[in-house]
């Protein structure tokens, strides 16, 4: 695996995620790989719709990636991974742009709290 920079990890189901990934300090990818710690084997996924470093959330069985920025601008947009499928899908997008900031999930909502601003993301 090459080396990464501004990635984001999470655990879904038996298996850990990194994603949201850039392969430079100003390039940014859109690259997903992920561990099976049953069978302690690497596998990269289908990649994500837009490449980003982003801050991801595992919600109801499935990733968030919210926001983040694209090395050149921060982002608004956001979309889920289903691992059952192996696919990214779009998902409403935030109304403020935001990277660098903390991501939460309570009452079915994901909470994005940045030293900016606190926006609810519906994840319906």
């Amino acid at each position: 695996m090459a080396h990464l920079f501004f990635y984001s990890t999470v655990f879904l189901g038996r298996c850990f995620y990194i994603v949201g990934s850039g392969l430079s300090w100003t390039d940014p990818c859109n690259r997903v790989w992920r561990f099976n710690l049953v069978t302690h084997t690497w596998q990269e996924m289908s990649p994500m719709q837009e490449s980003r470093y982003s801050v991801i959330v595992a919600y109801m069985g499935h990733i968030f990636a919210v926001g983040g920025s694209d090395g050149s601008r921060d982002l608004s947009s956001a979309e889920a991974y289903d691992p059952v499928t192996n696919t990214w899908y779009d998902v409403p997008e935030m109304v403020h742009t935001h990277s660098y900031f903390d991501i939460a999930v309570m009452n079915k909502q994901i909470f994005v709290v940045s030293c900016k601003t606190l926006s609810v993301h519906a994840a319906s």
